[in-house]
């Protein structure tokens, strides 16, 4: 067998292996969902009105022990343009206990419009959760969202840090070094990755991922 037709094979072994991969975890991914249940209340008191109805639907709201997501849907039944609303999203733990708290901002609203999200999450063994509307967002100057998680600068172990960590810099700066990142990566020509790729697949061990490596 020539060395381009072991080439080929092997392409072909990976291309498959790496199907079959992806298609088995988003199978077993899914079936670590399960569905949670919970409350929605379409109810928002607007400055100088009286409160006004919308209709919230959640169409699917799954988790596992350490995250989960929520696809909700609210439209403007109304009869007029909404300005200013936002979607709250509380997050209850098997014991009801209060573990996170998210905001959607959904203004700009018109009449009989709907609006579609999704609210994806991290918490230990999320159990229900509670949509609501409100007019407005609470001050999220100081709170970060870090992996997901939501940490309020101003609260960290018992430590206000707000003094010394400017919320904006420390965005601005991740921002910032993620774009230099890329930049450098981007600058980086193919036949690099492509000697780069060769020099890990050739100090593979022997039999790795099926016998296929090394060459």
């Amino acid at each position: 067998m020539s060395t381009m037709q072991s080439f080929r094979n092997y392409f072909i072994w990976i291309i498959a292996f790496f199907v079959v991969s992806v298609i088995l975890e988003n199978a077993l991914i899914n079936d670590m969902y399960d569905p949670i249940n919970g409350a929605t209340n379409g109810n928002v008191t607007f400055t100088g009105s009286i409160n006004t109805d919308l209709e919230v639907t959640v169409e699917e709201a799954r988790a596992t022990n350490v995250n989960g997501y929520l696809i909700v849907k609210v439209k403007n039944i109304t009869g007029h343009y909404i300005d200013k609303c936002c979607a709250k999203i509380d997050l209850y733990t098997e014991r009801n206990i209060l573990a996170a708290t998210k905001y959607v901002d959904i203004s700009d609203f018109d009449v009989n419009q709907t609006k579609k999200f999704k609210i994806n999450f991290k918490g230990n063994e999320i159990g229900s959760y509670a949509v609501s509307l409100q007019e407005d967002a609470p001050d999220k100057t100081y709170i970060l969202d870090l992996f997901g998680f939501e940490v309020d600068i101003r609260n960290v172990f018992g430590m206000d840090l707000s003094s010394i960590i400017n919320p904006e810099s420390l965005k601005e700066t991740g921002v910032n070094l993620w774009g230099l990142t890329l930049g450098f990566l981007k600058t980086v020509p193919a036949w690099a990755y492509l000697i780069a790729g060769g020099i890990v697949i050739w100090h593979m061990p022997k039999g790795f991922l099926f016998g296929i490596f090394p060459f």
